[in-house]
């Protein structure tokens, strides 16, 4: 019987059913006792070459069932696990985001599982072959256990360090707000070093149910799945759950399984929430959170659609928020502030930069998100935009997320990003960059047209510019550094 803490809280429910299925993929499947007995061979591999309590392991995310094992193994041994991006070699990927001190670096080369030390050189090839199983000690639960890089959309991108109590308390909520239990099995489609992909992971451990890794992301892809594999959860960003309507393949396949849909990680309007809902047949749940702090705010599965696709839900169980003012006082109702939160799952800070830690968390534990929003009369949080993003023309404050979803709610548009750019009266003007719906045959002049009864005058961008594509990060959201520069040069 293993007695380690993380064996507790990670996998809580693996010993009482070790033969349920845990983790699919198109060529195998897992059992709990499966995961177990190889992420218990890979812990004592790893142990034999030296990794062990509070090492830092950068571990290369790739969306498969081997991640989820080494998280396992590295947690056991009480590593500090350091997610990085699955075509980039690790040591370069940090060395470009100024992250010194990691000790190790596994990752997979040549379909073998390769440690290196923090520089990048080899130390061997790791064979999680042994026979005997090893006994862990317990670890600290506040300690830090793994680290995400911020998206980096808009700013240099940093590491964010969470606690084993904090990757836990996100699901712990949701799988009461959702119904989450082991009779559902999960879709993994965001990458696994972004906090949905993350959430994604940590929901089956905490729950105990399957956990689906498909061969690719493509809509098309994913719909043959959902069928084949009757997945019923999926965590995702708005555009994923766009991309399966496209075309209107779903209506080719059996998608009756799918239930529900988690949200976040960028605009979604009320339309097109309900156009998901009702061509997709799903509960879909919008959820406000960063890497700094999952699941900040999350709807019931329970909620009637009305309340679901009108904000970004309530507060979380495990969470606070509060609406602040520029004087520090708090805001009242539906009055817009800066968003400041703390609870369970907020970070233990930037790694190696404490600096930039206490330039976000203050000194009660408030993390000052830089997010603007407001509450209404239901407690329901509403998005506002973010304080960088704030476009000033010619002393007016506009918020580019406003012109966002004026522009998302025009029939025929499919994505929109809005920017501010250089102008030489005004100081900075609004501009936009839109991708429409196949075949739609929208002009720029159509969107302004209906613009003008949507937005006020000074709103209204300077100008559109229609593309094939948005540029994005990594994580799947707009890279709005990309599209300011685009649209900066068109502009000159």
């Amino acid at each position: 019987m293993h007695t380690c803490g993380p064996r507790s809280s990670l996998i809580k429910s693996f010993e009482s059913d070790p033969n349920k299925v845990l983790l699919i993929d198109e060529n195998k499947v897992m059992t709990r006792a499966d995961v177990l007995s190889e992420a218990d061979r890979l812990a004592a591999a790893l142990r034999a070459y030296g990794v062990g309590e509070g090492d830092v392991v950068a571990l290369r995310s790739s969306l498969c069932p081997d991640t989820v094992i080494r998280m396992i193994a590295l947690d056991a041994l009480g590593a500090q696990i350091m997610m990085t991006e699955i075509h980039s070699r690790a040591a370069d990927l940090l060395s470009a985001n100024g992250i010194r001190g990691v000790a190790y670096i596994l990752t997979d080369e040549s379909g073998h599982l390769i440690l290196e030390n923090g520089s990048g050189g080899l130390l061997g090839k790791v064979t999680a072959d042994r026979a005997e199983m090893c006994t862990f000690d317990e670890h600290d639960e506040n300690a830090p256990f793994i680290s995400v890089l911020t998206a980096g959309s808009t700013g240099h991108r940093k590491a964010v360090v969470l606690s084993r109590r904090a990757v836990m308390a996100q699901p712990a909520d949701a799988a009461v707000l959702f119904d989450e239990d082991g009779n559902d099995i999960a879709a993994a489609v965001m990458p696994l070093n972004h906090v949905l992909g993350l959430a994604t992971v940590m929901n089956a451990l905490y729950c105990g149910h399957g956990l689906f890794f498909p061969s690719s992301v493509k809509g098309s892809h994913i719909l043959e799945c959902i069928e084949r594999y009757r997945i019923s959860l999926i965590y995702a960003v708005p555009t994923f759950f766009l991309s399966l309507l496209q075309n209107g393949m779903y209506k080719t396949r059996d998608i009756s399984s799918l239930r529900l849909g988690m949200v976040a990680g960028g605009p979604c309007t009320e339309e097109q929430m309900m156009r998901i809902e009702r061509e997709l047949g799903i509960c879909l749940v919008p959820s406000y959170g960063m890497s700094e702090c999952m699941g900040a705010t999350a709807m019931s599965f329970s909620d009637p659609i009305e309340e679901r696709a009108c904000g970004v839900g309530r507060v979380s169980p495990m969470a606070e928020i509060r609406i602040t003012g520029e004087d520090g006082g708090r805001m009242p109702c539906g009055a817009i502030g800066e968003i400041y939160m703390r609870g369970g799952s907020l970070m233990l800070g930037y790694y190696g930069d404490g600096r930039a830690t206490r330039e976000v968390i203050d000194d009660d534990g408030w993390l000052h998100t830089g997010d603007l929003g407001h509450f209404d009369e239901r407690g329901i949080l509403f998005l506002d935009g973010r304080k960088k993003d704030i476009i000033i023309r010619g002393g007016e404050n506009i918020a580019g997320i406003v012109i966002e979803y004026a522009l998302l709610a025009v029939p025929g548009v499919y994505r929109a990003c809005v920017v501010g750019v250089p102008d030489e009266i005004y100081g900075e003007v609004p501009a936009a960059m839109v991708v429409l719906d196949a075949g739609a045959a929208l002009t720029e002049e159509d969107m302004y047209e209906q613009l003008k009864s949507r937005l006020r005058k000074h709103e209204i961008p300077a100008f559109i510019a229609i593309a094939d594509s948005l540029p994005l990060t990594t994580a799947g959201k707009t890279d709005k550094n990309a599209v300011k520069e685009i649209l900066s040069c068109r502009r000159a």
